[in-house]
């Protein structure tokens, strides 16, 4: 009687089994591709510092200084399907020391700048550094500078190479950038309307950086 009990459940749970291991769910699997999107912009941050700045009273003969510089600036190029040549803009800032000249309130002079211009950036690389790819890149910008108070025109070229990894543009910037000369009025004081006219002369800089590729 055991035996007959025990052979029934045993054909119970072979029927049981078979039935789970050969059942299926029916699962639907929905696929979608995202298209492509070309970049619209490339980032790039600069830092600047060293070069050659000379800055001169104009009412004083022979008192033309070198004086040391330091600047910074944020930039976005574009990055057009197919050209070497880009729309770029720039926002930038540049401090010069002139503590030498015992100006009064005056130790740094402050330069703001917003540019737009273009620059050349091969789509292939120019040559390999250690099979690096290395880009030489230059760049011609003008636009509207704030020198403290004064507000003037100015231009900013600049010229080097980018080193990048083998499939991605993104690497850093190694340029030497120049400006040309400001005239900067600059008042002591609102009270008596004394101007002190001082000559930024032309100035070359270095320029160090890292571009953002997509």
């Amino acid at each position: 009687m055991k035996q007959k009990y025990f052979i029934l459940v045993l054909c119970f749970f072979i029927i049981f089994c078979g039935t789970s291991v050969f059942s299926y769910d029916k699962i639907e699997i929905e696929i979608t591709e995202v298209p492509y999107v070309e970049p619209y912009a490339f980032l790039g941050v600069t830092f600047e510092t060293g070069g050659s700045q000379s800055v001169g009273l104009r009412d004083v003969p022979d008192s033309s200084l070198s004086c040391s510089q330091t600047g910074f600036s944020l930039w976005m190029m574009s990055a057009r399907h197919n050209q070497d040549f880009q729309f770029q803009t720039h926002l930038g800032y540049k401090g010069i020391d002139v503590s030498k000249f015992d100006l009064p309130n005056l130790e740094t002079i402050s330069n703001m700048e917003i540019f737009i211009g273009g620059r050349f950036f091969p789509r292939y690389p120019t040559f390999a550094l250690s099979k690096l790819p290395v880009r030489l890149t230059f760049s011609a910008l003008g636009g509207l500078c704030w020198v403290g108070d004064n507000m003037a025109f100015s231009m900013l070229f600049s010229a080097g190479f980018v080193i990048s990894s083998k499939d991605n543009p993104t690497g850093m910037t190694f340029e030497i950038g120049y400006r040309p000369g400001l005239l900067y009025t600059y008042q002591p004081d609102y009270v008596s309307e004394t101007e002190i006219q001082i000559d930024i002369e032309p100035s070359w800089i270095f320029r160090i950086g890292f571009l953002f590729g997509p």
